[in-house]
């Protein structure tokens, strides 16, 4: 019922008879063992406020902060990611965000970086991928900014360098415990093509039975660079051909 509201107000329905019993019941499920009711309550408070941002005070959007600062904390991941998107619209939409919860979107950037299976990334090589990812905007200028920025880096891993070469993800960008993290200063000798050879899952012919199927894994979940960022160079250049 309560997604029913939140889904109406969403569209533009006015429905100020009934906000006093339906905040109610939002704070309720806020304390509701199941996760799916806590969603659906923040997801009605970030909702509601946004859409009367105009007539809420400084103090009505404190509030919904810290409600949502607290849900962050939640014991359920899909709660606290409903919280922590939440703030992000908040924050979107001009409403600054209070300096003591920082800290806690600070950390979720520092898990996400470095928390996944123990990967650790360079900042260079992070800001990298994330400029590649650019590369693939719908908007004509972003994509010619993010083209022009790839150009400025400088100490990029060698194998964040292939990945931009390669639009299916190399075996070099997987995470994996027993192995060195891909995310290392680029080397001064050695031959790159042996090293995409050795990390791409392309078959070359030369060798009975290598072209058989690995086994199958999410990309995603299991890369330390997002799947959108791979052959970033190649993306451009057709981009530019295409132009």
């Amino acid at each position: 019922m309560l997604a029913l509201f939140e889904f109406a107000i969403s569209r533009g329905l006015r429905m100020d008879q009934y906000i006093q019993r339906i905040s109610s019941m939002a704070e309720e499920c806020l304390g509701s063992n199941d996760h799916n009711s806590r969603v659906v309550a923040i997801k009605y408070f970030v909702t509601a406020f946004l859409k009367d941002k105009e007539e809420c005070s400084d103090e009505d959007f404190l509030l919904l902060e810290e409600l949502l600062s607290d849900a962050a904390e939640d014991r359920d991941s899909r709660v606290r990611i409903a919280a922590l998107r939440g703030l992000s619209e908040l924050a979107a939409n001009g409403r600054l965000l209070s300096f003591h919860i920082y800290l806690q979107v600070k950390n979720v950037r520092f898990f996400e970086v470095t928390g996944r299976n123990d990967a650790k990334l360079r900042l260079v090589d992070d800001a990298f991928a994330t400029v590649c990812h650019a590369i693939n905007d719908v908007e004509v200028s972003v994509r010619a900014v993010a083209a022009r920025l790839l150009g400025d880096f400088q100490q990029v891993s060698d194998s964040f360098l292939d990945q931009t070469l390669d639009k299916k993800l190399l075996n070099a960008m997987r995470m994996s415990k027993t192995r060195e993290s891909a995310s290392k200063r680029p080397q001064k000798h050695g031959s790159r093509h042996q090293r995409s050879q050795a990390s791409s899952e392309w078959s070359t012919g030369r060798r009975l039975g290598e072209d058989v199927p690995v086994e199958r894994f999410d990309e995603e979940q299991s890369s330390i660079i997002s799947s959108g960022a791979c052959g970033a160079f190649v993306t451009a250049l057709e981009d530019e051909f295409m132009s």
